[in-house]
C-alpha cells in the first residue's frame, strides 16, 4: 500500500497481483484476505483511470464479502463505498444512491450513528445529492456529518477538514445555482 500511496504504480501493481496469487493459493478465492487484495488492486486501477478493470475487481470483492460475511458487515459497506466513488468518477449516477443508502444502513447498524465511518458515508451521500442539485437534502447531511466528525475526531482531523471543504464547495455550488436561476428568470431570452 505504501507504493500505492507514493504513486509508484508499477511496484504497487506487482505487489498487489502477487498478493492476489498468494492469497488465492493459500486461502482460496472465498477468503476475506483475497477480497481485500482485489479491493486494493481495484483502488490502484481506479487511481490510474482504468475504471472498467477497477469496477470488475470491486464487484468481485463485494461478491466475495457478501458471501462470507453477514448482511450487515463493515467490509461490505467499504466495498459499496468504493464502488460509489468509482461510479461518481464514471458519472454513472443512476448506480450510486442505492449503494450509498445500503452502506449507510450497514454502518448505522454495525457502528452507530455517531461513528466517523457513518459520518464519512453521510458526506458521500451529501456530495451525490449536491451533484444532483438536491441542495436541501445535501445540506442536512453535510451538517450532520460535520457534527459527528467534530465531536468524535475534532475539528482539525483530516476527515473533518475534508468534509468541511466539501461543505464549503457545496455552499458555493448552491449560491451559483441560485444566481443562475435568478439570471434565467430576469434576463430576457434571445433567439438565435
Amino acid at each position: 500500500m505504501l507504493y500505492h500511496q507514493q504513486g509508484k504504480n508499477k511496484k504497487a501493481e506487482f505487489l498487489y497481483k502477487r498478493s492476489l496469487i498468494i492469497s488465492k493459493r493459500l486461502l482460496g478465492e472465498n477468503h476475506p484476505d483475497f477480497a481485500d487484495s482485489l479491493n486494493n488492486l481495484a483502488s490502484l486501477y481506479e487511481k490510474q483511470g482504468k475504471y472498467e478493470i477497477s469496477e470488475c475487481l470491486y464487484q468481485k470483492s463485494l461478491t466475495i464479502r457478501e458471501a462470507i460475511f453477514s448482511e450487515y458487515h463493515p467490509n461490505i459497506a467499504q466495498s459499496l463505498n468504493n464502488l460509489t466513488g468509482l461510479y461518481m468518477k464514471m458519472l454513472e449516477f443512476e448506480k450510486i444512491e442505492n449503494l450509498l443508502q445500503k452502506s449507510l444502513l450497514i454502518l448505522k447498524t454495525t457502528k452507530g450513528e455517531n461513528h466517523p465511518d457513518f459520518a464519512c458515508s453521510l458526506n458521500s451521500l451529501a456530495n451525490f445529492y449536491s451533484f444532483q442539485n438536491r441542495f436541501e437534502e445535501a445540506e442536512i447531511l453535510f451538517k450532520n456529518s460535520l457534527i459527528i466528525l467534530v465531536n468524535t475526531l475534532g475539528k482539525y482531523h483530516s476527515n473533518t477538514k475534508i468534509v468541511r471543504k466539501n461543505y464549503e464547495i457545496f455552499l458555493v455550488r448552491k449560491i451559483i445555482n441560485k444566481i443562475s436561476n435568478w439570471l434565467k428568470f430576469f434576463l430576457p431570452k434571445h433567439n438565435e
